[in-house]
């Protein structure tokens, strides 16, 4: 089965490949491109190229847009084009079965199917974008996407080169209060929120209670303390990332869930000469993207701290 990437755009649910997905970034506004592109609301320029926004109720559903306000994008790279798509909220990466196309194709006007598939997904509509399909529409309208200029598109294609010879890996962002925090996107299941944490009494303070996941009683952790911070009241907003490691999962509280970003694995730093001993407890390096410093988190080290041994062993017990 595939790994796809769900999000929400206006309280719809949207999905794409995980493969596919570069990174996700954060704008007030885009630019006109005076281009003739179904779905298409402007664009932004990432990396040196001009990447085309599509708005994804629009691109999906042939819906109108509710609201014009645009903070989140997708950046989506399929060969070498890039596009992107907006969105309100990330779900959750999950593995889905798709094994059929739409009865009735959604087109982007010249034959190209924009959605490959609909498939039912927690309750709900979940409408799966073709990567591929929508890469060729933006090939038919715009002959090259990298900035005119023929010496800065020579040092852009000798960066890119440099770049494609560096390793990367996925990480899921989000932060606690106004500290920037990353998990590899392997080992998160799913993004909850609006969930009941029913509180354990005479534990550590990192135990914040359980949550009943659709009959799976997990631990609830709040790594408030262990990054400096004052632990807070949960509320409705809280957000809980679903993480596993080995046979167990558990609940990770957090503020915001910012998406998915492509880490160089040679810049993370080491975190001895940046963190006390506290901070260290479950961070396992350090990394400087443009504008934020982000601490990775050591899955490995939260799930075997000594507060959760009894209580990573609940995945299959039902309240």
């Amino acid at each position: 089965m595939t790994e796809y990437f769900i999000f929400e755009k206006e309280n719809k649910n949207f999905a794409l490949p995980v493969t596919s997905v570069l990174e996700i970034v954060e704008l007030d506004q885009i630019e006109d491109l005076g281009l003739d592109l179904y779905g298409c609301v402007g664009g932004i320029v990432n990396r040196e190229k001009i990447v085309p926004v599509f708005d994804s109720v629009k691109l999906g559903l042939k819906n109108d847009l509710k609201t014009p306000g645009i903070t989140n994008i997708i950046i989506v790279l399929c060969g070498e084009v890039t596009f992107g798509l907006t969105m309100d909220d990330f779900i959750g990466v999950d593995k889905l079965p798709v094994h059929q196309d739409l009865n009735e194709t959604k087109d982007d006007g010249i034959g190209n199917k924009i959605v490959s598939a609909v498939v039912g997904y927690q309750k709900s509509t979940l409408i799966i974008f073709s990567p591929e399909n929508i890469s060729k529409t933006v090939s038919a309208k715009i002959d090259e996407q990298t900035l005119n200029s023929e010496q800065k598109e020579l040092e852009v294609t000798s960066v890119e080169s440099e770049i494609l010879k560096r390793a990367t890996k996925q990480f899921l962002c989000f932060s606690i209060e106004n500290i920037n925090l990353a998990i590899p996107i392997e080992q998160i299941r799913e993004v909850i929120e609006e969930y009941e944490v029913t509180p354990i009494f005479n534990v550590h303070p990192l135990l914040r209670g359980l949550i009943n996941l659709r009959g799976n009683v997990i631990a609830c952790l709040d790594i408030s303390n262990e990054i400096g911070l004052d632990q807070k009241s949960l509320t409705m907003t809280t957000k809980y990332l679903i993480i596993s490691y080995r046979e167990s999962t558990i609940a990770l509280c957090a503020d915001i869930v910012h998406g998915i970003n492509n880490f160089y694995t040679d810049s993370i730093q080491k975190t001895e000469s940046v963190l006390d001993e506290r901070q260290q407890t479950f961070v396992q390096g350090i990394y400087e993207d443009f504008d934020k410093t982000l601490l990775l988190l050591s899955v490995a080290d939260i799930f075997e701290t000594e507060y959760l041994l009894e209580y990573t062993e609940m995945a299959n017990i039902s309240q």
